[in-house]
Formats: structure tokens, sequence, C-alpha cells
């Protein structure tokens, strides 16, 4: 775990969630500012070991976010996440 993340109740109830149901899927809605990104990688530095994760992809609707989800991934959990764009480029996107 990181020791520059003190995760919110939220977060860890959100975890704890996530451990004890492992589907698929799974939804994280929360509003602006809440902490989504940070929960979502607190989630994924909390569970790499035990379940053997090996990577992690991210995907988000903006080159900004990218940007941005990258820079919180490293400076929160020291994480150094592969940046590309590749919107455009497959024949989901116009």
């Amino acid at each position: 775990m990181s020791s520059y993340f003190l995760p919110r109740d939220w977060q860890e109830r959100f975890v704890r969630a996530y451990q004890t149901n492992l589907k698929k899927n799974f939804l994280l809605e929360a509003c602006t500012a809440a902490g989504k990104t940070a929960g979502a990688l607190h989630a994924f530095d909390s569970l790499k070991s035990v379940l053997d994760w090996r990577f992690l992809v991210v995907v988000v609707p903006a080159e900004h976010l990218m940007q941005q989800y990258a820079q919180d991934a490293f400076n929160l959990f020291g994480l150094n996440l592969f940046v590309t764009a590749q919107v455009g480029k497959s024949g989901i996107f116009p």
C-alpha cells in the first residue's frame, strides 16, 4: 500500500466490497472530485498481490484525463502507466 495515500472511508468500503464480490464487472459511481481515480488505483494497489494482477488497463474518454490519471497513479502509488492515445484508430470511433 502507498504511504502517500490515505483512503477515505468510502474508498475502503469499495475495496472491501470488491474483494468480497469478485465479479467480472464492478461499477464505481461517485460525483466529480470524490476520489474515483484514487479509489480505483487504491483497489488495484490493495489487490494486485492478493489476486496476482500483473497489469492494469485504464480507459478514459479524453487525452487530458489520460495524462491526469497517469500522473495520479505515479504520485499516489508510484505506478508508471504506459500512456497511449488510440482514439480514432479502431472501427468503433469515427
